[in-house]
């Protein structure tokens, strides 16, 4: 299980500084009991939605929270990205496919969740609340269309997020 693998690098990650936690100390029983009934990448891509509302709603020392997919590579310090990031504003990258492989991947949206950032503040809760909302209520990993809108996995609401935050 993810906590059994967890507790195995543990101390490895506790070295650089950070912090691991089991999943049902971040999201609570009857949410992960309820999407662990899914296909077993729609619960993966569920997670970091629900992770990042709870991390936002915790009493914390942080003004930030950031989600980074782990095959992630940056060849220069992630400061440069961040600092890039208005103070109190959120942000999300959109995908960046050749215009030759374009037509392949309209089903993804506009955004990747390869990087979100929320900041700890009402805009943040906000954003992070309704996301989680709509990934525990459906994160299908094949697409369809609700009301209008795309919806495919955890990046499909990521589409929205520039017409209902764009004051911030």
């Amino acid at each position: 299980t993810t906590d059994e693998i967890s507790d195995l690098h543990k101390e490895e990650f506790e070295i650089l500084g950070v912090r691991v936690r089991n999943l049902n100390e971040i999201i609570d029983k009857g949410t992960l009991n309820s999407i662990n009934t899914r296909e077993k990448l729609s619960f993966l891509w569920t997670l970091p939605a629900l992770a990042m509302k709870e991390f936002l709603n915790e009493n914390s020392k942080y003004t930030d929270i950031c989600y980074l997919d782990a095959d992630l590579f940056f060849y220069n310090k992630i400061d440069h990205v961040l600092n890039a990031i208005p103070e109190g504003n959120l942000a999300i990258v959109p995908h960046r496919f050749s215009p030759r492989l374009k037509k392949y991947f309209k089903d993804s949206g506009k955004f990747n969740v390869s990087l979100v950032f929320l900041p700890v503040n009402d805009l943040g809760k906000k954003c992070g609340t309704r996301w989680a909302q709509q990934v525990k209520e459906s994160c299908p990993i094949i697409p369809y269309y609700k009301n209008g809108k795309l919806i495919y996995g955890d990046q499909g609401y990521l589409d929205e997020w520039p017409d209902i935050y764009s004051e911030n």
